[in-house]
């Protein structure tokens, strides 16, 4: 599963979005978050699910401490809740061959930030489905309460366009407990394993507003 984010400027499809300073407030740019998925190994699944209930986008100041909610930069936050409405359920299996499915559109997020970590917030029924029904239900404590952490590369966001692809590896993810096609088969262990696919800076063309 790759997880896309784009934020800043359409500007190669002719829409000149610029993120200006203005006396209303600092400059923004803006965040879209998609999820995709490589290819599951598992002939015998049809489903790797789990619920995303909460995205959050983490500056450099923040330390993983829920009490401090802004950094001493000026309009900079610590953290950055990109979603927090009603959890919804992903089939990552969906997500192969290219395909991705969008958490978050063009968010807007203070320009001047240093941002180098999403967080990402699952619930605790996720699941394993095999074809003939059987499902292999699993308990996240960890990751429903401090969340899914995802390093970022270090940068500073500025009126250009940044785009980020993150991949959730489900091979990975979802560990087998003994042999699938076996009597003693016990299911999978949840530990998510995300990286950074691909990031991508581009400069902003447009005229300052």
């Amino acid at each position: 599963m790759r997880l896309f984010l784009f934020t800043g400027l359409l500007v190669g499809l002719g829409v000149a979005l610029a993120a200006c300073d203005t006396a209303d407030g600092p400059a923004t740019a803006r965040l879209t978050v998609r999820l995709t998925d490589a290819p599951f190994p598992f002939d015998l699944a049809e489903a790797a699910s789990v619920t995303i209930t909460r995205i959050e986008l983490l500056a450099a100041a923040d330390d993983g401490d829920a009490a401090n909610d802004t950094s001493d930069t000026e309009g900079v936050l610590d953290r950055i809740v990109l979603f927090d409405g009603e959890p919804f359920a992903l089939n990552l299996l969906d997500l192969r061959d290219g395909v991705d499915t969008l958490l978050v559109e063009r968010f807007a997020i203070p320009a001047d930030g240093v941002y180098n970590r999403i967080r990402l917030f699952v619930g605790d029924d996720a699941e394993v489905r095999f074809v003939d029904g059987t499902t292999f239900p699993l308990k996240l404590p960890s990751a429903q309460q401090s969340g899914i952490k995802i390093a970022l590369p270090a940068y500073e966001a500025t009126d250009g366009d940044i785009d980020l692809l993150i991949d959730f590896d489900v091979e990975r993810s979802f560990v087998t407990r003994g042999n699938p096609e076996g009597p003693n088969f016990q299911g999978f262990l949840f530990k998510p394993v995300l990286e950074v696919e691909s990031f991508e800076v581009l400069a902003d063309t447009t005229e300052a507003g």
